[in-house]
C-alpha cells in the first residue's frame, strides 16, 4: 500500500525545472495555449527513472506526443505518469515499489530536448507535482512508533483546536 509513502521527485536527485505545471501554458512546440499538466526536469538521457511510490504499472507503451511513456496507479485515488522515456523497464499489470527503476529517461515524442515529463492525478485530476499534498509518512515501526505516539498523547490536549 502506500504506507511508505510517496517520494517527491521520481530522479534519484534534484534536476532543474525546465517547465511548470501551467492550465494555460503556450506549447514551445505547437504554438498552442493548452493545459501543461506536468513538470518538467530537464535532465541527460539515461537517467533511471523511478517509481515515486508503490503501484501496479497500468501503462507502458510509445505514444506519439508523449513518447515511451509510463503510468503507475497507486491505490485508488493517485496516478502518476513519466513521459518522452528512452527505454521501459516495466510492463502493464506489473507490481513497482517505491524507488524501483521504472525507466530510462530520453527525448521520445513530441519533446524540445532531454527531459522527463512527470504528472501526478489525484481522483481523475492533474495537480501540480512540486506541491500536491502526496502522502509522504516513512511508515514507523517498533519502539519509534511507540514512542511517537506516546509524544501525540503529550502534545494534543495543549494544542488549541478552537
Amino acid at each position: 500500500g502506500l504506507a511508505k509513502g510517496f517520494l517527491r521527485f521520481p530522479p534519484a536527485k534534484q534536476f532543474r525545472v525546465s517547465s511548470n505545471f501551467n492550465p494555460r501554458r503556450l506549447n514551445p512546440v505547437t504554438g498552442r495555449v493548452a493545459p501543461h499538466r506536468g513538470v518538467e526536469f530537464a535532465m541527460p538521457q539515461g537517467t533511471p527513472v523511478l517509481a515515486v511510490g508503490d503501484g501496479e504499472v497500468v501503462v507502458a507503451k510509445r505514444s506519439g506526443a508523449a513518447g515511451y511513456y509510463v503510468a503507475v496507479r497507486h491505490g485508488r485515488t493517485y496516478t502518476t505518469r513519466y513521459m518522452h522515456l528512452r527505454k521501459l523497464l516495466v510492463k502493464p499489470g506489473q507490481k513497482v515499489k517505491r524507488g524501483d527503476r521504472i525507466a530510462i529517461s530520453g527525448n521520445t515524442g513530441r519533446s524540445t530536448g532531454p527531459h522527463l515529463h512527470y504528472e501526478v492525478w489525484i481522483n481523475q485530476q492533474a495537480v501540480n507535482p512540486l506541491t500536491a499534498k502526496l502522502p509522504r509518512t516513512e511508515g514507523l515501526t517498533g519502539k519509534d512508533r511507540t514512542d511517537y505516539l506516546a509524544q501525540v498523547k503529550e502534545v494534543i490536549p495543549q494544542l488549541s483546536l478552537n
